[in-house]
């Protein structure tokens, strides 16, 4: 126990350990921990914060789509660059808030539901890729070439991520 005592605004129907959010994006992207982490500030009574995560995830869909799509060097580093820029601007301040207003004292959601999501998404991700790698490969005649130049080298990041997943997620 962190010391601190649960908070009487702590929420009944609980909330996702916000640094496993953290953890689990060097994995699923920050769009993951994003998500995650609106939903949290929602429940947490928090708004603003809960817009804001909201924008970071869809910045991270952003970053996710160009990863896709740009070919060459230069975007290579583009999926560590952004976790760590995500992770310092809005992942660890929630890890803070959480530890100094309920310290390990608040209820726990399960993470089953949003990780079988976020693998589904990852599956739904690489075949975007694959499609996106196929693209520049694609003849007039109607036959397609597969090519493991270009694009299709680009197209699969070290880290992947959850599309989109409901709400009532617990």
């Amino acid at each position: 126990n962190s010391g601190a005592s649960p908070s009487p605004q702590a929420p009944s129907e609980g909330i996702w350990n916000p640094n496993a959010a953290c953890n689990w994006s060097l994995l699923f992207t920050p769009a993951f921990g994003a998500y995650v982490q609106a939903l949290n500030w929602a429940s947490l009574s928090e708004p603003r914060k809960a817009r804001s995560a909201r924008v970071w995830f869809y910045i991270s869909i952003g970053v996710l789509l160009l990863y896709l799509i740009v070919p060459g060097d230069a975007v290579r580093i583009l999926p560590l660059l952004y976790l760590l820029i995500w992770y310092l601007a809005a992942g660890r301040p929630q890890v803070a808030y959480v530890k100094q207003k309920y310290g390990a004292s608040y209820k726990r959601k399960g993470w089953g539901r949003p990780l079988s999501i976020a693998l589904a998404s990852v599956v739904g991700y690489y075949g975007l890729a694959v499609v996106v790698a196929l693209l520049p490969s694609w003849t007039p005649s109607g036959r397609t070439r597969l090519s493991t130049s270009g694009v299709a080298q680009q197209a699969l990041p070290a880290t992947v991520t959850i599309v989109t997943f409901d709400a009532s997620l617990g």
